[in-house]
């Protein structure tokens, strides 16, 4: 135990330790101090705890505040910076939700069936009024008409292709086409109520009927708002004869006529694939003489070539390798002929001949219309001993705007005409040769349909 008095007492003399020793020892009780211990009063140990409690209570606040102040200043933010006070507000969109509805699905359908069988009902009325219109029919500008008001597509085209040739026949020849029409075979009263109808997803009704003597079928579709015949197939016409003929084939007959000067009968060349077009010719424009069609893009060879199109492939006619556009600087005209034929200029510049290799050819001669008349009545002049006068043909633009007016003669291998200025009659003709076989009927409609005045 540590001795406070020692520290109090002096150092005693070296020769005194010893007695001071023996005097220790002899001493049994410790000598009491009087020394007072002063202790905290318990109010103050207390108080230190509640101060350290105080502490930690300060620093739960400060922190809340720290928080609090972190909290209101990303809350402006948004407020001001995110949500933008006064700009408008855009309405959150609501979810869509769809509903599987069985009955509207249902009711819809039908009604698609309704309008699909209301369609087709139109359309079998449309066919068979033109069918009937048929029956009434005068002449060959009548079908013109009709054609042109109630077709379309290939049916239009394939008509366009002949419509020259059957116009500028004679009065009995035309005769004679109306009662070919009427002869088509089966008759629209037989076959009207028989008619089915199916329309595809682009609109087209397709009508047919089959029995065990034919089967008929019409394809129709809507063009500003009315029905239009597009195509048919299945009808058989028949000639004089009693044996059936296609219309081009009929019509090409006829046309082609006998050569007055000499009686000749001429004699159509071989077509194969019986579309109109010559074996000879096809060879010549580049197509299959046994196809008729030979692009297969559903427009007939003849069509095509009628309407100046590329029978061959793609494009107009121009675009094909094996015709060529030749222009006349002197009279001012141009026209289409075959690429390989040779061209001979007549002295003189106003015969030009195109001449191909088997020795048939065309012809463009141009004279003065000395007193500017109209073509038929210039054309009545030059043939006084003419029996009629043929139908006068004209070509327009496509603002259909007349270029010019013409006449055929009766054996339609020569053909007259005039522009609006009616300067000058330029003569068009085709010569068949010796042998008196029509090689190139259309290559010389061709140039026709061609030519142009002025250009």
């Amino acid at each position: 135990m540590f001795d406070f008095n020692k520290l109090f007492r002096k150092k005693e003399p070296e020769a005194n330790k010893e007695e001071s020793k023996a005097d220790e020892v002899k001493k049994e009780e410790p000598v009491p101090l009087n020394l007072s211990v002063h202790v905290m009063p318990k109010r103050f140990l207390d108080a230190a705890s509640h101060a350290k409690n105080s502490k930690n209570a300060g620093l739960i606040i400060l922190a809340s505040g720290i928080f609090l102040l972190i909290a209101l200043g990303a809350g402006g933010y948004y407020y001001f910076y995110i949500m933008k006070p006064g700009s408008p507000v855009e309405p959150r969109p609501e979810p869509v939700v769809t509903e599987e509805n069985p009955a509207a699905e249902a009711t819809t359908g039908a009604a698609e069936q309704e309008e699909e069988a209301a369609q087709i009902k139109d359309a079998k009325n449309t066919y068979a009024a033109f069918r009937n219109k048929i029956t009434s029919l005068g002449s060959a500008a009548d079908y013109d008409a009709l054609v042109k008001s109630q077709a379309e597509g290939q049916f239009l085209a394939d008509w366009s292709g002949v419509k020259d040739k059957a116009l500028a026949l004679s009065q009995s020849d035309q005769d004679s086409f109306i009662e070919y029409i009427k002869t088509c075979q089966p008759k629209i009263s037989e076959i009207e109520n028989l008619l089915g109808g199916v329309r595809d997803a682009n609109g087209k009704i397709t009508l047919t009927v089959t029995s065990s003597s034919f089967a008929v079928s019409a394809d129709l579709m809507k063009a500003n708002g009315e029905w239009k015949i597009v195509s048919e197939q299945g009808y058989k016409c028949l000639d004089e004869s009693g044996v059936p003929a296609a219309l081009a084939e009929w019509i090409d007959k006829k046309a082609s006529g006998v050569l007055p000067e000499s009686g000749e009968q001429l004699v159509p060349a071989k077509d194969s694939d019986a579309d109109g077009l010559t074996d000879t010719e096809e060879t010549l424009i580049g197509t299959d003489s046994e196809k008729g069609d030979s692009d297969a893009d559903d427009y007939s060879d003849l069509s095509e070539l009628k309407n100046l199109y590329n029978p061959a492939g793609t494009g107009k006619l121009a675009d094909n390798p094996n015709i060529k556009a030749y222009a006349n600087q002197n009279f001012s005209y141009n026209l289409y002929y075959p690429a390989k034929w040779n061209i001979e200029k007549v002295t003189g510049g106003d015969t030009i001949i195109f001449r191909s290799p088997d020795n048939q050819f065309l012809q463009v001669l141009v004279q003065p219309n000395a007193n500017k008349e109209e073509i038929e009545a210039w054309y009545n002049s030059q043939f006084e001993n003419a029996t009629t006068t043929p139908a006068v043909m004209e070509k327009a633009d496509a603002d259909g705007k007349t270029l010019w007016r013409a006449v055929k003669s009766p054996d339609n291998l020569t053909l007259y005409l005039t522009n609006l200025a009616k300067e000058y009659i330029y003569v068009l003709s085709y010569s068949p040769g010796e042998g008196k076989i029509l090689e190139y009927p259309n290559i010389y409609q061709t140039m026709i349909d061609s030519f142009q005045i002025g250009t």
